[in-house]
C-alpha cells in the first residue's frame, strides 16, 4: 500500500496533527513517482538539487506555475493511457461568448494572454 493510500484511508480527514508526517512522506513519494515517469519534472527537480526525494519536505518541492502547463505537456505517462484530461482556460471560469459583427478597437493586445488581439469579443460567466 502506498503512503498516499494510507493517507486517503485515514479515519479522520481533519486529523491534521496525526497526518502531518504521513502527508509529507506521501508528497515525497508522489513527487518521486512523477520524476521517474516525467523527464521534464525530473529536470525541474534536478535544477533545485532535488535528485533524491527521500524525506524531502513538501515546502522544498518547487511550485510549477499554471502557465507552464499551458505551454508544456508535463506527463508521467503516455497520453493514450490517461483516463481523464482536465484542462483550464486560465480565465477563472470566464468564457468568450461572442464576437460582434461590428467590432470597435479597444486594445492591440488580448486582455487575457497579452498576445496581439485579432478580434473584439464579449466575455461572460456561465451560471
Amino acid at each position: 500500500m502506498t503512503l498516499r493510500d494510507k493517507l486517503f484511508r485515514w479515519r479522520d480527514p481533519y486529523d491534521l496533527a496525526g497526518t502531518e508526517d504521513l502527508f509529507a512522506a506521501a508528497m515525497a513519494e508522489n513527487a518521486a513517482l512523477q520524476a521517474v515517469g516525467c523527464p521534464d519534472y525530473r529536470r525541474i527537480l534536478a535544477l533545485r538539487g532535488l535528485e533524491d526525494l527521500t524525506g524531502v519536505s513538501p515546502a522544498a518541492l518547487p511550485p510549477i506555475p499554471t502557465l507552464y502547463f499551458k505551454r508544456h505537456a508535463l506527463r508521467s505517462m503516455p497520453e493514450n493511457r490517461l483516463l481523464i484530461r482536465a484542462a483550464t482556460s486560465g480565465t477563472g471560469g470566464v468564457k468568450s461568448r461572442c464576437i460582434p459583427f461590428e467590432e470597435e478597437h479597444i486594445s492591440d493586445v488580448c486582455a487575457c494572454c497579452g498576445k496581439p488581439a485579432k478580434h473584439m469579443l464579449y466575455w461572460g460567466r456561465q451560471y
